[in-house]
């Protein structure tokens, strides 16, 4: 199929039509405009140029349409994306960690920081992780981080009660 003469029936136009209202993924609004456009007779470098995209990425994405006139084949596909660096021996040690204290393992801290647990697992697994790394596989397993609250016990001198400040005596108020 000849890419600079792509032909659209009725209800071709009037799908991938539909599809530029409906979608919220710029890509897929991207790649329909380019279809649309080389459709209405426009040149692949015009549409190129006007999307801000190479020559290439236009001709993929009308062939790709054109193998099945359908408007999904537009859409991105699953991709596998970089392994996690974690593994699962490595994300069971860190949810054995965030259980204890670091003071039960040897540490001077009262809570656990990322910075803090990077260390012992880089010391422990002997490879090092980043603090993004261990932040992300927290949020993975629904940790959240929350600043400490200090409750400070009552006075025993004052006798723990607390009384309203006394109101200004009314003859000297309005002087």
């Amino acid at each position: 199929m000849a890419v600079d003469a792509l032909t659209l029936t009725y209800w071709q136009r009037r799908h991938l039509e539909q599809q530029l209202r409906s979608t919220r993924d710029a890509r897929v609004y991207r790649r329909t405009l380019a279809v649309l456009g080389v459709a209405d007779g426009e040149p692949v470098a015009s549409v190129a140029g006007r999307l801000r995209v190479t020559l290439r990425a236009v001709y993929h994405w009308v062939a790709t349409y054109g193998r099945d006139h359908a408007p999904a084949a537009l859409a991105d596909r699953d991709r596998s994306g970089r392994p996690r660096l974690l593994t699962p021996s490595d994300r069971e040690l860190l949810r054995e960690l965030l259980g204890r204290s670091p003071q039960e393992v040897g540490y001077f801290a009262a809570q656990w920081t990322v910075p803090l647990l990077r260390e012992h697992l880089t010391r422990r697994t002997g490879r090092p992780f980043s603090d993004d790394t261990l932040r992300r596989e927290l949020q993975r397993m629904r940790y959240s981080w929350k600043r400490s609250r200090y409750t400070l016990d009552p006075d025993p001198e004052f006798g723990g009660k607390k009384e309203a400040h006394p109101a200004a005596h009314p003859a000297t108020a309005g002087t």
